[in-house]
C-alpha cells in the first residue's frame, strides 16, 4: 500500500509539475507549448490526453481571437485613412484599389443612391463606359430590385428568367447585386459580374469579407457627402442657388495665385439688373425673386462649368472667367447681356416681363495686381455702363478710376 501510495505521489507531482511548466509558458503568451503525454501510463496518461486537448483548444481560440484583433487593426487603419481623404472621389478610388487588389474582381459597378430625388448614377468605375443595366434604373432608382427590396439579388438560369429583369446581359453574364444600407435606406450597391457561375461563386464566398470593408467605408463616406452638402448649402444663394459672398471669400484667394501661377487672366464681370426697384415697386417681392432666378439661371447657362458665379449682392452679379483673355471676356459678357435681353418672364396674368443688364468688365492681373481692387475696378465700370444709358457692356479703362 506504502508503495503504491508512493507511486501516486509521484505521478501527481509530475503531472503538476507539467501543469506548473505548462501554465508559466501559457502566463508568457505561450500557446504552442508541448504536452508530454507519452512518460505517463494509465489514468494519468488520460489526464495528460485532456489536458493536451485543453490546450489545443486553447490555441484554436487563440488564433481566432489574433484573426479578429488583425482584422480590427486593419479596419481600424482602413477607417483612419478614409477619414483622412481629401475628396469623396478619393475615397471611392480606394473602394475600386480595395476590389481590384485585395479580392481581385475585374468586372464590377459601383453604384451611388440618390433617394432624395429617387436616383441612382456610377461612380465605379470612375469612366461608366460599360453599362451592365438599363439606363431606366438613374432616373427611377426603385426598377433596381437591389435597391427596392434592399436584399442580395443574385443571378439565376431558373425556368421562370432572369432574377432582375433590368440586367442587360443575363444570357451571357452572372452576376449578384449588393445593397449597402446606411441609416434608414440604400446608399450604394455593388455589381459584381462574372463570366461563368465558378467566377461568380469565387466571389460570393468573399461576400461578408467585402461587406465588413465596405461597411466600415461607407458610413465615413455619407457623413463626407452629408457634410459637402451642408457646406454647398451654406456657400449658395438660397434664393438663385448662385455662390455667395462667404465662397467668394473663401475661393478668390485661391483663382488669384492660381491665375498667376499658371500665367493667365481671370475675366472678371460685374452685372447688374437695370431698373430691377421697379419690378418690386410694380409687381411686388415675388415677382423680383423669379426674375432674380430666372437671370441667375440665363447667366448659369451662357457660362462654362469652370467659370464661377455669385450673387454678389441685391441684384448684383458677379462672373469669374478662368484661363480667358479680353476679346472673350468682351465676347461672353455681350452674349449674356443678348441672352438676359431677349429673355421673357412669364410672371401672374399672363404677363410678359423683359429685362436688361449692365456689365463692367476687368481683367485680373492685367488691371491690377490685387483682385480685389480689381473687382472693385469692375463695378466702376459696371457704373459707367448705368451712366451711358444701360444693357450695355463697358470695359474698364483707368481714366475711370480716376475721374470716380
Amino acid at each position: 500500500i506504502v508503495k503504491y501510495l508512493k507511486q501516486i505521489l509521484v505521478n501527481l507531482k509530475d503531472i503538476l509539475g507539467e501543469i506548473k511548466t505548462i501554465a508559466h509558458e501559457i502566463a508568457q503568451g505561450n500557446f504552442n507549448v508541448e504536452v508530454k503525454e507519452d512518460k505517463f501510463k494509465g489514468e494519468y496518461r488520460t489526464v495528460m490526453k485532456y489536458l493536451r486537448q485543453i490546450i489545443l483548444k486553447l490555441n484554436q481560440q487563440l488564433a481566432h481571437i489574433h484573426a479578429i484583433l488583425n482584422k480590427e487593426k486593419e479596419l481600424s487603419e482602413l477607417r483612419k485613412l478614409v477619414e483622412e481623404d481629401i475628396s469623396i472621389e478619393d475615397t471611392y478610388q480606394r473602394i475600386a484599389y480595395l476590389l481590384e487588389n485585395k479580392f481581385k474582381i475585374r468586372q464590377y459597378t459601383l453604384y451611388e443612391v440618390n433617394s432624395s430625388r429617387n436616383h441612382i448614377k456610377v461612380v465605379l468605375p470612375p469612366t461608366g463606359d460599360i453599362h451592365f443595366c438599363d439606363p431606366e434604373i438613374y432616373i427611377n432608382a426603385n426598377l433596381c430590385r437591389a435597391k427596392r427590396t434592399a436584399r442580395l439579388v443574385i443571378s439565376n438560369q431558373r425556368a421562370w428568367g432572369s432574377v432582375c429583369e433590368k440586367f442587360l446581359y443575363s444570357q451571357q453574364k452572372y452576376y449578384f447585386c449588393l445593397p449597402l444600407v446606411f441609416g434608414e435606406g440604400v446608399t450604394h450597391i455593388l455589381q459584381i459580374i462574372g463570366n461563368n457561375e465558378e467566377e461568380l461563386k469565387t466571389h460570393l464566398k468573399q461576400i461578408e469579407e467585402i461587406k465588413l470593408y465596405l461597411n466600415t467605408i461607407i458610413p465615413i463616406l455619407e457623413n463626407k457627402k452629408l457634410f459637402r452638402s451642408l457646406r454647398e448649402k451654406s456657400l449658395r444663394d438660397g434664393l438663385t442657388g448662385l455662390y455667395n459672398r462667404r465662397f467668394l471669400e473663401e475661393y478668390l484667394i485661391k483663382a488669384a495665385a492660381l491665375t498667376k501661377r499658371r500665367g493667365t487672366t481671370l475675366g472678371i464681370l460685374m452685372a447688374d439688373i437695370d431698373f430691377f426697384k421697379q419690378v418690386n415697386d410694380e409687381f411686388g417681392h415675388d415677382i423680383g425673386d423669379k426674375v432674380l432666378k430666372e437671370i441667375a439661371d440665363i447667366i448659369l447657362n451662357t457660362f462654362r462649368i469652370s467659370d464661377v458665379a455669385v450673387r454678389f449682392g441685391g441684384e448684383e452679379f458677379l462672373i469669374l472667367l478662368h484661363d480667358t483673355d479680353e476679346a472673350k471676356v468682351i465676347d461672353v459678357a455681350e452674349k449674356l447681356r443678348k441672352n438676359v435681353e431677349e429673355a421673357r418672364i412669364e410672371i401672374p396674368t399672363a404677363y410678359i416681363l423683359s429685362k436688361t443688364i449692365s456689365i463692367g468688365v476687368a481683367l485680373f492681373p492685367v488691371d491690377g495686381e490685387d483682385v480685389w481692387e480689381v473687382i472693385k475696378y469692375a463695378d466702376i465700370a459696371l457704373y459707367y455702363a448705368k451712366k451711358a444709358g444701360r444693357n450695355r457692356v463697358m470695359r474698364f479703362r483707368p481714366y475711370m478710376w480716376q475721374e470716380k
